[in-house]
Parts: C-alpha cells; sequence; structure tokens
C-alpha cells in the first residue's frame, strides 16, 4: 500500500515533467557571434566586398561593438574585442518556442544547467552552462519585440537572394563545426535540450543551420558554407585580393584573416 501511495505521489511529478519536455522546444540557432579585435574590418570585408546584406549597422551597444550579417538561413555578429586581445571566441545564440520565464521549469527537470536571466533593453538572454566547450558561449536569446526581429532578418534574407548570394554566391550557412579534445562529452550533453535530433556527430534543429561536433587535437569553430559555385566563389575571391584554397572538403578562405575557419561548398 505504502508502494502504491509513493507510486501516486509521484505521478504529478512525472507528468509534469513529460508536459515541460513536450512544450518547450528549441527552434534554430539564431545567431552565433565572432569576437575578436579585427571584428569591424571583417564586418566591411562580409559587407562591402563579399556583398551580403547588413541586418544592423556596426555600432556601439552599451559595453561593446558589433555588426550584423545575414548568411541567409542565420545571422553572424561580429563582435568588437580589445585589441590586445589576440584569443577569439565565439557565442551561439538558440531561439525558443518559449519566453525564458517559462522555459526555466523545462530546463530544471531535464538538469540542464544555466545562469540567471539577464535583461538588456531590447533582449533578454540565458546562458546555459557546461553542453559545449568553454571556448564557446551557449547562450538562449529572448528578444522583447520579435516580431520586428522576425521581420528584419526576413528582409535580410530575401535581399542576399535577390543579390543572387552576393559576391561568392551564397546560399546558406550549413553547419557550425565545433572541435575539441573532448567532443563525446558534449555530444551526450548537448542531446539534452529539447527540440533537437542528433545523427551521429550533428545535431539538427527544425529551422536553420546544424552544429557538428568533431574530435580534434585543437580546438576551433568552423563554419560550412553552400555556394552556387566553387568556381565562380573562387574566382571571386581571387578578384577581392582574398586568398583561399582547394581542399577535399571544398574551398577554404584565410584563416589568419577571418580568425576562424570558413569552408565553401557546394
Amino acid at each position: 500500500m505504502r508502494k502504491f501511495y509513493f507510486l501516486i505521489t509521484l505521478l504529478p511529478l512525472f507528468l509534469s515533467t513529460c508536459e515541460y519536455k513536450e512544450k518547450a522546444r528549441i527552434n534554430k540557432v539564431e545567431h552565433f557571434y565572432i569576437s575578436c579585435n579585427n571584428a569591424k574590418q571583417l564586418f566591411k570585408i562580409f559587407t562591402k566586398q563579399i556583398g551580403l546584406p547588413v541586418v544592423w549597422d556596426y555600432q556601439k551597444w552599451g559595453s561593446f561593438s558589433s555588426g550584423g550579417v545575414s548568411l541567409g538561413n542565420v545571422v553572424v555578429e561580429f563582435v568588437e574585442s580589445p585589441k590586445e586581445q589576440e584569443t577569439t571566441f565565439f557565442g551561439i545564440a538558440l531561439e525558443a518556442n518559449q519566453s525564458l520565464r517559462k522555459i526555466l521549469p523545462a530546463l530544471d527537470s531535464l538538469n540542464i544547467s544555466h545562469g540567471n536571466i539577464s535583461k538588456a533593453a531590447d533582449w533578454s538572454t540565458l546562458s546555459l552552462n557546461d553542453l559545449l566547450p568553454e571556448y564557446i558561449n551557449l547562450f538562449l536569446c529572448d528578444y522583447h519585440n520579435w516580431e520586428l526581429v522576425y521581420k528584419v532578418r526576413k528582409d535580410a534574407a530575401e535581399k542576399l537572394e535577390a543579390k543572387d548570394g552576393g559576391q561568392l554566391g551564397i546560399i546558406l550557412l550549413k553547419e557550425i563545426i565545433i572541435r575539441s579534445e573532448q567532443s563525446e562529452n558534449y555530444l551526450n550533453k548537448l542531446t539534452k535540450l529539447p527540440g533537437i535530433v542528433k545523427t551521429g556527430e550533428i545535431f539538427h534543429f527544425p529551422n536553420g543551420p546544424d552544429i557538428k561536433l568533431m574530435t580534434s587535437d585543437s580546438q576551433f569553430l568552423s563554419l560550412l558554407i553552400k555556394v552556387k559555385s566553387l568556381k565562380n566563389a573562387h574566382v571571386e575571391l581571387d578578384s577581392l585580393g582574398l586568398n583561399a584554397t582547394c581542399t577535399d572538403q571544398g574551398l577554404v578562405l584565410d584563416q589568419n584573416l577571418f580568425r576562424f575557419k570558413i569552408v565553401l561548398f557546394e
């Protein structure tokens, strides 16, 4: 009888947990950022030379400066770091289908470690701990005016399509590839997030680019970008004075300039 009573008392908690899991979902990578000491230069290269649409102009946002550029299905943000900082840091902002306040119980029920909600004038963020290597800042981003954000993102994506993908013929960002020595640990941890489908090393979202975790002796981030023609992209890069190397993966851009690895594939 006691065992039966114990099970009855646990049933509401179990149902509540299932309800959180069912309702909570990560929709996509909303944007990601690259923090380096030549961020303004990279913003100009991507917009003025490569011809990608501006999502927001390079400007000061309180304690930091940044500019946003559209890759079609996601926004990349270039964040200025101090000139003396040679290390490049990265951040991945996830969009959830609920407000941060509402999704907190789901995160707790799934044993996902997180910080406190941080509020700014136009957005709120919530850090997600220990799901990715330390050089990646993974967090949930909740804009206070999603309708405006969706419109701006949609307009930028349509501009990219109208411009035939810019100078390089960019279609979309296929994968954000994260390399680390302990990728297996993060493969298990990242599966906790609701709404993500895991296939081997790749995590798929309902929309936008995938995240791929790979084992490597060194830690670095790569972008796998789909273009209309590798041949045309190579010709354009040469005309712009931007170095690129043909490999089995695709066309690899100058990593010393961009501070991260960019691979173009057809």
